[in-house]
């Protein structure tokens, strides 16, 4: 277990996510991040009025890792506002584009979100260009924010308390695979490279058809940061 570290923004308290975080940072992904995020809203899976146990379970998978961060409304210390869930992605992992477990996925649209994201992770092709192949490497999947509390620097408090985590652990390098405009600037302010670039509308199915067509700006496209946990 992870000692429980704190840091402060102007209103909220950033602190290591434990179990008893988990119900409420599953709210937040199926009532903000499924809702609003770019990746969710092109696939439709934002419509969906109710997000199955699947995917709930794969946003947090994650969490037994111990490497995710909270951002907690300070007045009462306890109301979750952000959150930053990361994981280390093994140094061999050679993901699977298609995975299998897809076809237990009822729902067409979490299905099509959930071969973006597989596709997105596997990119890019040449990532030996980028990291040490020996190097497990600290990524951040998930950065949400409650609306109410944006543009207060809380989700770039919590990409910087994950850095921080990623350097103390030993991880040299660290990703952010970003859906959305507002994480990719954030990332690039942060000193990150650009190593992988998509329009939104350049993503084609398995039989080449283009799938996002109603794309909003300014999040057109997808885009992966990377960059050493220290400088």
């Amino acid at each position: 277990m992870t000692m429980t570290t704190q840091v402060h923004t102007a209103s909220t308290v950033i602190t290591n996510a434990v179990e008893k975080d988990r119900k409420e940072i599953i709210r937040m992904m199926k009532d903000i991040f499924y809702k609003t995020d770019p990746s969710s809203m092109y696939t439709k899976v934002s419509e969906v009025p109710k997000i199955s146990l699947y995917m709930q379970n794969v946003s947090v998978e994650s969490l037994e890792q111990d490497l995710s961060f909270v951002a907690k409304e300070k007045i009462t210390d306890q109301k979750i506002v952000g959150v930053a869930i990361n994981a280390v992605r093994p140094a061999k992992l050679k993901l699977k584009l298609d995975d299998p477990s897809l076809k237990l996925v009822q729902s067409k649209r979490e299905r099509t979100l959930l071969q973006l994201w597989n596709f997105i992770s596997s990119m890019p092709p040449n990532s030996e260009k980028f990291f040490d192949n020996d190097d497990d490497i600290f990524e951040i999947r998930y950065l949400v924010v409650d609306p109410k509390y944006r543009n207060q620097g809380i989700a770039t408090a919590l990409v910087n308390r994950s850095r921080k985590e990623a350097a103390t652990k030993g991880y040299k390098y660290m990703r952010i695979d970003c859906t959305s405009h507002f994480t990719a600037r954030i990332a690039s302010s942060m000193g990150f490279d650009c190593i992988f670039q998509m329009a939104y509308e350049d993503y084609k199915n398995p039989s080449g058809e283009q799938i996002f067509h109603e794309i909003i700006f300014p999040h057109t496209k997808i885009l992966i940061y990377a960059g050493k946990t220290c400088s």
